[in-house]
């Protein structure tokens, strides 16, 4: 006997969503975590970049993903994406006041 193929699927109606609409919403929350982060630890300098390095990624990720129809937070995404840009700035600040002040606040030679 010959196999019967399966009917074919109908296509969605006109303004249904295709998928999950937020399937990736996880991206913005990532982007905005992180971000936060990114900002509280500043102060440790250069060393801390990774987080607001990932704000950055996961909120340009986010947005893209809000652009899809896959995520519905492109808000966070963008915020997280600016704290990650902030969150550096801040650490480049830091890490220059800190090889300008060469220690001198903390540690004298001469006493």
């Amino acid at each position: 006997m010959t196999e019967v193929p399966p009917p074919p699927s109908m296509p969605p109606a006109m303004g249904m969503p295709v998928g999950n609409p937020t399937a990736k919403n996880w991206m913005g929350i990532v982007a905005l975590v992180a971000g936060i982060i990114g900002i509280l630890g500043a102060c440790c300098g250069l060393l801390n970049l990774l987080p607001p390095i990932a704000g950055i990624v996961f909120g340009i990720l986010g947005k893209k993903a809000d652009a899809a129809g896959e995520a519905n937070n492109a808000k966070l995404a963008n915020i997280g994406f600016i704290l990650g840009i902030v969150g550096i700035s801040l650490s480049v600040i830091f890490t220059i006041v800190a090889m300008a002040l060469n220690g001198s606040v903390y540690y004298n030679p001469t006493s």
